[in-house]
């Protein structure tokens, strides 16, 4: 489904199947920027943009606090608001065929190499620069470097941070401290502490010491292996593009997760999702998951958890002194054929400030960060939210996924050997290389 915005604050359902079958105009050219109607502090009064969101409770309840910027501004905004599919369906065909019907673009990250390269976003460091385009309260200083460098490609800065995540060991402390477990700070701490929590426990019934994701839909599923990848100072490539995902470093993290997911996991597991990982985990039958913990709310949240407050998160074993955590980043940009480029720098300067984006429980700016995860304090007797938070976005590698601009069809082939490892059909080494037997073609192929 499709959310239509319109400047009445009135939503608008529409199947989301029409507006991928608008027509495609080949090779059109950017429309020209409409004038700016100079009216004091308001100088793009009457100018409109049309923005496209994700489908999350972010992005809805933004729909409330649009008139506040539409009153603000006298820009009119029109959101289309699609399930993240569609998004990405959607950008694509925009961006490739050069249609123009956006002026600001909610994307991930990942796509980001191929579109700089054929100049489909523009680079916003001119607009950042430029201290007469400024919104009220919004300052680049606000936001962690590492968190604008997964946004950033050569120098260019082709995103604001709308949603960034990283991620964390997230524990159930209700179970660790039943059991007398410390919060591991290794990688041996925390299998020897999925051993000793997976167990029939009177009152909770069967629990498991630990929960991974285990499909194999390229980027999404294979998320948190890229995470113990790291850990244990794999890569996905060498120096000169060749596909490194069978050297012994890489290897012995993926034999690690396997191990892991069928000795200390939920039955289902080598087929769970993030959605899965998460509701094991709070509905308190998983003590320890390695995830993101941008929903910190949801966590928290007594309707939908059973761990409401014995939430617990620290950073990852053996991080940052083995490997940095993998970050990544929702961002909005603007693309090259957007009409009205001022107008939309101003809605996106809007959205990402700290004002804005803490009431909407965005993970924006420093500040939004910790108003995201201080809904909720960290589990009884652990430090800090703020200073758990800081340290792990300090170390956060923004490098953690390759910069290439054919991502799409390498996840896959990474997609295809974590699901042959994970059933058993191959071992990790034989997993991996076929898997490096079909992506250095493609690497080839890409011109790296």
């Amino acid at each position: 489904m499709t959310m239509t915005h319109t400047r009445t604050v009135r939503a608008v359902l529409l199947c989301g199947a029409v507006l991928l079958a608008a027509p495609i105009l080949a090779s059109a050219a950017p429309a020209a920027e409409e004038p700016a109607a100079a009216s004091g502090d308001m100088p793009y009064a009457g100018q409109s943009i049309r923005v496209l969101h994700d489908k999350r409770p972010n992005t809805e309840n933004l729909l409330d606090l649009l008139p506040e910027f539409e009153a603000a501004t006298g820009i009119s905004v029109t959101v289309d608001i699609m399930p993240e599919s569609e998004v990405f369906a959607k950008e694509q065909v925009e961006l490739s065929q050069q249609v123009g019907t956006y002026d600001v673009m909610q994307y991930i990250w990942l796509f980001q190499p191929g579109w700089e390269r054929a100049g489909w976003m523009i680079d916003l460091n001119p607009y950042i620069a430029d201290a007469g385009k400024n919104f009220p309260g919004w300052a680049r200083s606000d936001f962690d470097d590492s968190v604008l460098g997964i946004l950033s490609v050569n120098d260019k800065q082709l995103g604001i941070p709308f949603i960034s995540f990283t991620n964390g060991l997230l524990y159930n402390d209700i179970i660790l401290k039943k059991y007398d477990v410390a919060v591991p700070t290794t990688l041996e701490e925390f299998e020897a502490a999925a051993a000793k929590l997976t167990r029939e426990d009177p009152e909770l019934g069967q629990i498991y010491g630990y929960m991974a994701r285990g499909g194999r839909r390229g980027t999404e599923d294979t998320n948190s292996w890229i995470q113990v990848l790291n850990l244990f100072g794999g890569n996905f490539f060498d120096d000169d593009w060749n596909c490194s995902l069978n050297a012994p470093e890489a290897v012995a993290s993926l034999e690690w997760y396997v191990h892991m997911v069928e000795e200390y996991a939920p039955p289902g597991a080598k087929r769970a999702g993030w959605t899965e990982v998460v509701t094991e985990f709070t509905q308190g039958r998983v003590a320890m998951i390695m995830e993101g913990f941008v929903v910190w709310e949801q966590y928290n949240d007594p309707e939908q958890s059973k761990i409401a407050g014995h939430v617990g998160l620290a950073q990852l074993p053996d991080s940052p002194e083995r490997g940095l955590a993998v970050g990544g980043a929702w961002g909005l940009g603007i693309p090259n054929t957007a009409k009205n480029k001022d107008a939309a720098w101003q809605y996106i300067q809007w959205l990402t400030s700290t004002p804005v984006a803490s009431r909407l429980f965005l993970a924006t700016t420093r500040e939004a960060n910790l108003a995201v995860y201080s809904v909720s304090p960290n589990a009884p007797g652990a430090p800090p939210m703020e200073e758990v938070v800081a340290k792990i976005f300090a170390d956060t590698d923004p490098a953690g996924y390759p910069p290439i601009t054919n991502w799409n069809e390498v996840s896959d082939k990474i997609g295809l050997m974590f699901s042959n490892a994970l059933s058993g059909e191959m071992s990790a080494q034989q997993a991996a290389d076929e898997a490096c037997e079909a992506i250095d073609p493609l690497m080839e192929r890409a011109g790296y």
